[in-house]
C-alpha cells in the first residue's frame, strides 16, 4: 500500500536505541496523516475479521457450537469490520484536525486495538461487556506503546495484501459454490409423479389463536385468512407441541414430540430424523425454504435440511455489521435474541437485518418463477408478530395505537421500563397487545397479497396450503410475557387451516383438539408423496372423514423441555375439553377450556375433582413411556377410562360410547 508513507519532517521508524523522556518512557515521535490512519483501520479490520472467523470456525466445526451468523459470514465479516473501523478512522482524523495536528501512531493503534480486542473478548459470551471493555482497554494501551516503540507501519504495509488474499480466497469459493451446488441438486432430482400437487407450508411465528378474528377475536385481525379458510378446514383447537420455535418447528417437520427429538436451546434438530423437505425432494419436488426467524429457524438449527434453496439471513449492510462480534453485541445485546441498548436508544428497536413479510414473499415468488415447472414444496416462516412488535404504516396506528413517538425522551422512558414487561402498567401492556395484533393484521394483509399472486399464476387450484403458527404469545394473562415460559393455551393454542381443492372439504370446522405434530403425516397423505409413511403421527384427514372414529379420548401432548429455564420441566395433555398441566414441582392444574377458555379456574382445587391429578399423571406417564406414542394416545386414555371411569368423571360429550368401547372385550 504505497500511500502509507511517513511525512518528510516526521520520523516514523525507530532508531536502534529508542529515545526516552525524563521518566524512561518511549517518547512519542510518530504522527500519522489521514491516509495512514485509514490504512491502519483497514489492517485492523482485516485482522479482526481473520481472528473472529478463525474462532467461529473452531467453535462451529471443532466443538459443534452455533455461531448464529449467516452462511455468508466469511465475506460479510470483513465488510462489517470495515464498517466498524473506517468510521473510527474518520473520527480520529477529525479529532486530529481540530487539535491543529495529526494523531499519533500510539493513539490510533490503541483505539483500533481496543475495538478489535473487545470484539474477541465478547465472542465466548463469558463475561460482562464492561469487564471485556476494561480488559480490552488495558491491552490496547500496551499495544499502542509497542506500536510506538517499534517499526509498525511497514508491518502493516507488508501484511495487508496477505490478509486481504487470505479472506478473499475462501469468500470467493463460498460465493461461487452455492449456485453450483443448487444447480447440481436440481439436476439430481428424480421425476415427480404426474399430477403431483404443490405444497405451501406457512408458519406465522408467534401468532396465538386467541388474537385472530378467525377464532372470534373482537378485532378484525384476519379478514384475508377468514376468506381463504372458507375453502378448507379450520381447526378450532390446534395445539403446538412446545411454546417456543425450534421444538415446535421440529415437530411440524418430523411428526415427533419434543422429548423424542434432540433439540434444545443450543442444540439443533438432529439429522437422524427425516424431515418433510427431504421426503418431497426425494420424490422429485423442488424444495424452497424462506425463513424470517433467524434465531431458531436458520440454517444452523437443522430446519434447512432437504431444501434445494433455503433463504434465511438477508444480505444487507446491516447483516454485514451483524457479522462482527461488536456489531452483534450493539444490535442484539448479550444473549443474541434481543436488541441491544444502543440500537434501542437510536430508535431502531429491532434486528438490523430483520426480514419483513413482504421480503419473504418477494424471495419466494422470485424463486417460484425461476423453477422449471416441477411441483414444489415451499416453507414460509414469518416473524412480524414476534417481539418487538413493529407493525409498518398504516398498521402502526391500527386498533387505537397512538402515532409512534420516536423522541429520545420516549426511548429513554421505555428503556427504564425494560427490566420487565412484567411490571408494565395495564395501559402500556394493552398498547403492546395492540401493536402485536396490528402486526398480525399486517401479516394477514400480506397473505392476501401472496394469494393474489399465486392466483394470477394459476397455482392455487393445484396447491395444498397449510397455514399455522409454531406457538402463541402471552400478555400476562398468566403472569408471563412473550412465550417459552409455560403451557397455558395462550402460548400453545395456534391457528391451523388446511386448504386443498378437491381433497379437503370446504367450510368445515373441527372442534376436537389436534396436535401440530400431525401436520407432517397430513401433508404426506394429501399429496400422496412416496415415502410419506416415515412420519409418525396421524393424518388430520381422519377429522373430516364422513365416518370418522370417535375421538373424545384422543390425547394431545405439549412439553417445555427444555426452554429458557433449563431447570423447568412442564408437560401438558389435552383430552377433549380438558387441559391438564403438570408443573416442575409435580403440582397439577386442570381446566375445562370450553367453559373456562382463559384457564382461570383450576378444577383440581375442588374437592370432588382433586383426585383427577393422579389420573392425568398416570396418563402422561403412559404416553411418555410408550415407544409408539401415536398408538398410545387413545389406548392410554382408554385404559384410564376403564380403570378410573375418566370419561364419567370429566362428563365429556360423547364419552359414554368411548367408555363402553374401552371396556369391551
Amino acid at each position: 500500500m504505497d500511500f502509507i508513507r511517513p511525512r518528510d519532517d516526521i520520523p516514523t521508524s525507530m532508531p536502534e536505541t529508542a529515545p526516552l523522556d525524563g521518566r524512561g518512557n518511549v517518547r512519542e515521535i510518530g504522527l500519522l496523516r489521514p491516509p495512514q490512519i485509514l490504512s491502519l483501520a483497514v489492517w485492523f479490520a482485516l485482522a479482526a475479521a481473520t481472528v473472529e472467523l478463525t474462532i467461529g470456525g473452531v467453535q462451529k466445526y471443532l466443538f459443534g457450537d452455533m455461531i448464529r451468523a449467516s452462511r455468508d459470514v466469511i465475506w460479510l465479516a470483513p465488510i462489517g469490520q470495515l464498517l466498524l473501523f473506517v468510521p473510527i478512522a474518520a473520527v480520529l482524523v477529525l479529532a486530529g484536525s481540530r487539535r491543529g495536528g495529526a494523531i499519533t501512531l500510539r493513539t490510533a493503534t490503541a483505539a483500533f486495538a481496543f475495538v478489535a480486542m473487545f470484539g474477541v473478548l465478547v465472542i465466548p459470551n463469558l463475561m460482562h461487556p464492561a469487564a471485556a471493555a476494561f480488559l480490552a482497554a488495558g491491552a490496547a494501551v500496551q499495544v499502542g506503546r509497542l506500536a510506538a516503540a517499534h517499526v509498525f507501519l511497514p508491518l502493516v504495509r507488508r501484511t495487508t495484501p496477505a490478509l486481504a488474499l487470505l479472506l478473499a480466497v475462501p469468500a470467493t469459493a463460498v460465493a461461487v459454490a452455492r449456485p453450483v451446488l443448487e444447480r447440481r441438486a436440481l439436476n439430481a432430482l428424480a421425476d415427480a409423479r404426474p399430477g403431483a400437487p404443490n405444497v405451501i407450508l406457512i408458519i406465522w411465528d408467534t401468532v396465538r389463536a386467541a388474537s385472530l378474528g378467525l377464532y372470534g377475536h373482537s378485532r378484525p385481525t384476519t379478514p384475508n385468512l377468514e376468506a381463504f379458510a372458507r375453502r378448507g378446514v379450520v381447526f378450532e383447537r390446534a395445539i403446538a407441541t412446545a411454546p417456543w420455535t425450534l421444538p415446535s418447528h421440529g415437530s411440524i417437520f418430523t411428526g415427533l414430540l419434543p422429548h423424542e427429538m434432540t433439540v434444545g436451546w443450543t442444540e439443533p434438530l438432529s439429522a437422524r430424523h427425516p424431515v418433510l423437505a427431504e421426503v418431497f425432494r426425494d420424490a422429485g419436488y423442488v424444495t424452497g425454504g424462506f425463513a424470517a426467524n433467524v434465531l431458531f429457524a436458520d440454517w444452523e438449527h437443522g430446519l434447512s435440511r432437504g431444501f434445494v434453496r433455503y433463504e434465511d439471513y438477508r444480505i444487507t449492510i446491516g447483516q454485514a455489521f451483524l457479522s462482527t462480534s461488536v456489531g452483534r453485541r450493539i444490535v442484539k445485546g448479550r444473549h443474541g435474541w434481543e436488541s441491544g441498548i444502543v440500537m434501542r436508544l437510536l430508535g431502531n428497536d429491532t434486528f438490523v437485518a430483520r426480514r419483513k413479510a413482504e421480503s419473504v414473499d418477494r424471495e419466494f415468488l422470485r424463486w417460484l418463477d425461476g423453477r422449471d415447472g416441477r411441483p414444489f414444496f415451499a416453507f414460509l416462516n414469518y416473524f412480524d408478530a414476534h417481539l418487538p412488535y413493529l407493525p409498518p404504516a398504516p398498521f402502526d396506528t391500527l386498533f387505537g395505537l397512538p402515532r409512534p413517538n420516536t423522541s429520545l425522551l420516549e426511548r429513554v422512558r421505555r428503556e427504564l421500563m425494560r427490566d420487565g414487561f412484567w411490571d408494565l402498567p395495564p395501559a402500556e401492556l394493552e398498547l403492546e397487545r395492540a401493536a402485536y395484533e396490528a402486526s398480525i393484521a399486517y401479516l394477514d394483509h400480506q397473505l392476501g397479497e401472496l394469494l393474489d399472486e399465486l392466483r394470477s399464476r394459476d397455482l392455487l387450484e393445484s396447491t395444498i396450503v397449510i397455514i399455522t403458527s409454531d406457538h402463541g404469545e402471552e400478555f400476562k394473562e398468566h403472569g408471563a410475557h412473550e412465550h417459552g415460559s409455560n403451557l397455558y393455551l395462550w402460548q400453545t393454542q395456534v391457528p391451523l387451516v388446511v386448504v386443498a381443492p378437491g381433497v379437503v372439504p370446504a367450510g368445515a370446522r373441527v372442534a376436537e383438539p389436534v396436535s401440530l405434530r400431525d401436520i407432517a403425516a397430513t401433508v404426506a397423505e394429501l399429496s400422496a408423496v412416496p415415502g410419506g409413511d416415515v412420519f409418525p403421527g396421524s393424518s388430520l384427514a381422519r377429522t373430516w372423514a364422513p365416518e370418522k372414529p370417535d375421538s373424545s379420548l384422543t390425547a394431545v401432548l405439549s412439553e417445555l423441555v427444555p426452554g429458557l429455564d433449563p431447570d423447568k420441566r412442564l408437560r401438558a395433555v389435552m383430552v377433549d375439553r380438558h387441559h391438564y398441566i403438570r408443573n416442575t414441582d409435580g403440582r397439577g392444574e386442570l381446566y375445562d377450556v370450553v367453559s373456562d377458555p382463559a384457564e382461570l379456574s383450576n378444577l383440581l382445587k375442588r374437592r370432588d375433582q382433586s383426585h383427577l391429578g393422579e389420573v392425568y399423571d398416570r396418563l402422561l406417564s403412559e404416553l411418555l413411556d410408550c415407544e409408539e406414542f401415536n398408538c398410545c394416545c387413545r389406548l392410554s386414555a382408554g385404559i384410564l377410562a376403564r380403570d378410573f371411569d375418566l370419561a364419567g368423571l370429566l362428563r365429556m360429550p360423547g364419552s359414554e360410547k368411548a367408555f363402553r368401547a374401552a371396556n369391551s372385550p
